[in-house]
Parts: structure tokens; sequence; C-alpha cells
């Protein structure tokens, strides 16, 4: 599998992770209001006197309930919540870390993908040719140069003998000879 397609499953996996956070954050969001309003209860039920009469709603019925038992139930329900919102924090932070893990995970493979990007590209780059000049006996000669590839052959070997109807020339053991017009 290259790096790109598992900078892609990184990327998949990262966003899956913050799918999930969000879901976390909601149902966390949802705990705390139920925790207000039962907070709200508890106060509430601080105030009714002893002798007051407490009601549950069970279904479409009311039904009278004991002062203490119904503070009891409050601060149970209170005791639960406060949990289940302590455990969604931690799931959150547990979530936020795993996330920043990836994250990194992700940016390491993205400059992997990057560098053999660029290597493909140098790789499929034709090498690039220049050309140098050189004036021997008022002729101009020219000698290809490539970056990539070294020739073994240099112009310290170039050797021209002038004759009178033509030129000898000797590069890299080749002697080679041209008519004074085709120069």
């Amino acid at each position: 599998m290259s790096a790109k397609e598992h900078l892609q499953k990184a990327m998949e996996a990262v966003q899956k992770m913050a799918q999930e956070k969000a879901q976390l954050i909601s149902t966390r969001e949802k705990l705390v209001t139920q925790l207000s309003e039962n907070t709200m209860v508890k106060k509430e039920l601080e105030l009714v006197k002893d002798e007051d009469i407490v009601y549950k709603q069970t279904g479409p019925a009311l039904v009278v309930q004991e002062l203490a038992e119904a503070k009891g139930n409050v601060q149970k329900r209170l005791d639960y919540i406060e949990a289940e919102v302590k455990r969604y924090e931690k799931q959150i932070e547990d979530k936020d870390e795993e996330i920043a893990k990836m994250q990194a995970q992700a940016k390491n493979l993205q400059h992997k993908v990057e560098e053999e990007m660029k290597q493909q590209q140098q790789q499929q780059q034709p090498t690039s040719e220049a050309t140098s000049f050189t004036q021997i006996n008022g002729k101009v000669f020219s000698k290809i140069k490539t970056k990539k590839e070294k020739r073994p052959n240099s112009w310290n070997n170039f050797v021209i003998r002038r004759h009178s109807n033509h030129y000898d020339y000797e590069w890299g053991g080749e002697r080679r000879w041209r008519n004074k017009s085709s120069l």
C-alpha cells in the first residue's frame, strides 16, 4: 500500500473520530441540561415544608410520594448524571488525544507523499541538456553537457588538427574529420 493510500485512510479515520467526538459532545450537553434541571428540582424540594404533599408523575397519573424519598431519588439522579458527565468528558479528552495522534501521522504521511511526488516528477522529467560553445581557431564547436549523465570524455582530450582542405579532430579516442566547408 502506498503512502498516498495510507494518507487517505488516516484522513478518513480523523474525520470518523471527529464525528464520534461530536456525538460525545452532543450527549454530554444533554446530560448537562438534565443535571441543571435536576439541580433546580433539588432546590425546589429543599423549599418544601415537611407537612406539604409531594406528587410524582407516573405516566399520566400523579402519585403521592414521601418528601424524603423524593429528595433521595433526585440526589441519586444527580449523582448518576454527574458521573456520566465526567465519563463523557474523559471520553472526549481521549478522543482529542487520538485525533491529535492521527493528525500527526497524517502530517507525516503527507510529507512522505510529497517526497514521493517530487521523486516521481524528477524521474519523469527528461534530462535537461545545456549546450556550451567553444571557439577553436576561429571555428565554433559545441558540446552537449547533461546534468544527470557524466560523459567520460571531456574537453581536455579534445584535439583539432588543421589540414589544407579539412580538419581532423579527436575526442574520446575517436578520430574524425570534416571538410572545411562543412564546419
